[in-house]
C-alpha cells in the first residue's frame, strides 16, 4: 500500500499542478511541493504508525508533479538553448541512479532507511532554500505576456552570471536567443 499511495497521489497531482504552473508560473509551484515534501519526508522519518507513513506518502506522491515534472521544466526554462539537452539527459541520469544507489546500499551497506531518508531531507531543504533566491522562469513570463517580469528574471541572472549590463529596452517580439 505505501507503494501505491505514492502513485495515486502522484497521478492525482498530474491533472493538477501542471495547469496550476501554466496559470501561475513554475516557481510557486515547485517551492510549494518542495516545501511541503521536506516537511514529509521530517514526518516519514519520524513516523513509526503504517497508516500515518501511508498518508505521508499519499501526500508526497501528491507533490511529486509539482516537485519533479514542474521543476524538470523550470530548470530547462533557466538554461541557454545549446544546454538544454545535456542538462536534462543529466539530470534524468542522475535520477536513474538514485534507484541503483539504493538497491547497492540496502543490498551491502545496511537494511535502515532512515540514513537515505535523512540524507533526502537535508538535500530537499538545501533545495527550497536556495530556490527562493531563483527568479521565475523568463521564458513562462514572456509567454504569459509580463515582460517586465521576464526582464527583471533575465537582468537577475544576468547579475549572478556576472554581467554588468541590464537589459533596458521594452521587448514585444521574442528575441532570437529564448527558444
Amino acid at each position: 500500500m505505501i507503494g501505491s499511495a505514492y502513485f495515486v497521489g502522484y497521478s492525482v497531482s498530474c491533472l493538477i499542478i501542471p495547469r496550476i504552473a501554466d496559470i501561475y508560473g513554475r516557481r510557486l509551484p515547485y517551492i510549494v511541493s518542495s516545501f511541503i515534501q521536506f516537511l514529509v519526508y521530517f514526518g516519514i522519518f519520524f513516523s513509526r504508525d503504517s497508516l500515518m507513513t501511508i498518508a505521508l506518502i499519499l501526500i508526497f506522491g501528491f507533490c511529486g508533479a509539482g516537485r519533479s515534472g514542474i521543476g524538470y521544466l523550470y530548470l530547462l526554462e533557466m538554461m541557454p538553448a545549446d544546454w538544454k539537452t545535456m542538462v536534462g539527459t543529466l539530470t534524468h541520469s542522475v535520477n536513474s541512479c538514485t534507484f541503483i544507489v539504493s538497491a547497492i546500499y540496502f543490498w551491502y551497506v545496511s537494511k535502515d532507511w532512515r540514513w537515505l531518508i535523512l540524507y533526502a531531507l537535508v538535500a530537499n531543504g538545501i533545495t527550497v532554500i536556495a530556490v527562493c533566491f531563483v527568479p521565475e522562469s523568463p521564458i513562462y513570463s514572456y509567454a504569459a505576456k509580463d515582460f517586465d517580469k521576464a526582464r527583471e528574471s533575465l537582468n537577475k541572472i544576468g547579475r549572478f552570471n556576472g554581467c554588468k549590463e541590464e537589459i533596458t529596452d521594452k521587448f514585444d517580439v521574442e528575441p532570437a536567443h529564448i527558444q
